[in-house]
């Protein structure tokens, strides 16, 4: 506690610290009289609470961006790391990207549940928090479905032909049933065994 003398006004200034906040009490009165004119109180905190967000989806091979907060701005320092990842996953915390930041990502590399931590810092106190992101394998395109509608139709199958001794358009190609790497006659005639 400080008192002062200012005038004919006693000022005192009482500090007090409580699970890591301080408080401040200012009060004055007049000499010779005991009641005390309005106090003013004012709290600093230094505690801080990070939250990691909540719980996200995704799918296998699509970046999930990991999104923290801290409720006050006295946090100095971040960091995201996996708690746990599905079994057989390869992910470890040198694949998080910006792992040191509010805001970071990671690509899953097979389906499952994997938990992240996240930690806040000031220096003097740590606060984590947990999210869970449930990774599903990408939906597949169906072979011989050249128009997307999810039914293989004599339609498909003339498109194939229309395209035939081109390269294919990637390994997801829907005319490229074999998997060679080129649209044929082959590929039109194993979708038209599936009329």
């Amino acid at each position: 506690m400080i008192t002062e003398l200012a005038g004919d006004n006693i000022i005192s200034l009482n500090l007090s610290a409580i699970d890591g906040s301080v408080f401040a009490r200012f009060s004055s009165k007049e000499k010779g009289n005991n009641e005390l004119s309005p106090v003013i109180v004012l709290v600093f905190s230094n505690s801080i609470n990070s939250h990691a967000g909540d719980d996200l989806s995704g799918k296998v091979g699509t970046p999930i961006t990991l999104k923290g907060s801290v409720e006050n701005e006295l946090a100095s320092s971040f960091n995201w790391k996996f708690s746990s990842v599905p079994e057989g996953s390869k992910r470890t915390n040198a694949d998080i990207i910006y792992a040191d930041t509010l805001s970071a990502a990671f690509i899953p590399d097979i389906s499952g549940i994997y938990e992240l931590t996240f930690t806040a810092s000031n220096g003097a106190q740590v606060s984590s928090d947990a999210v869970m992101v449930t990774v599903e394998e990408p939906a597949t395109t169906l072979k011989c479905d050249v128009d997307g509608n999810s039914v293989v139709e004599r339609s498909d199958i003339v498109a194939i032909l229309m395209k035939r001794n081109q390269a294919a358009q990637g390994e997801n190609d829907p005319m490229d049933v074999n998997q060679d790497g080129f649209i044929t006659v082959a590929d039109a005639r194993a979708c038209q065994a599936r009329l």
